[in-house]
């Protein structure tokens, strides 16, 4: 009797492992494949603000930079990819007020310009961010390098 009882408790335990191979789980957006890298101009009132960053596809990158006296936030994503070039999500701040609300943009050709009001134009550039690269050392050591 206590045998059938551990039997049934071992069966159970083992159940997960009888039923098959778990479905794979989707790989993550932030994959390296999945990044880009993201240039802005900002120009206002006879200056320019440089900014840039990266960011996963999906996720919203804030770029922030000073020029004269403003302070000039960029709120960027990503939100496609296609071989013409990327779907792009924008909005813009300048001193902490709101200057352009989201609006969607295509960015063809790796830039593209935005009229964002109030004399300021936002040129953006979009693109595959760079993967750094493995250096291996050379030899014959498998071990070498670590």
């Amino acid at each position: 009797m206590a045998f059938a009882g551990l039997f049934a408790i071992a069966l159970a335990a083992a159940a997960p492992l009888l039923s098959g191979p778990a479905e794979a789980a989707p790989a993550a957006a932030t994959s390296a494949a999945a990044r880009v890298a993201i240039k802005a101009n900002v120009a206002h009132a006879g200056t320019d603000a440089d900014l840039e960053g990266e960011s996963a596809m999906g996720e919203t990158a804030t770029l922030r930079g000073q020029a004269g006296k403003h302070t000039h936030d960029l709120e960027v994503t990503v939100q496609s990819a296609d071989s013409d070039g990327f779907t792009v999500t924008l909005a813009y701040e300048r001193n902490g007020k709101r200057v352009l609300k989201s609006k969607v943009v295509e960015v063809e050709g790796g830039a593209v310009q935005v009229k964002a009001g109030k004399g300021t134009l936002i040129t953006l550039e979009v693109a595959p961010a760079k993967r750094a690269r493995i250096v291996l050392p050379d030899g014959d050591d498998p071990l070498a390098g670590l």
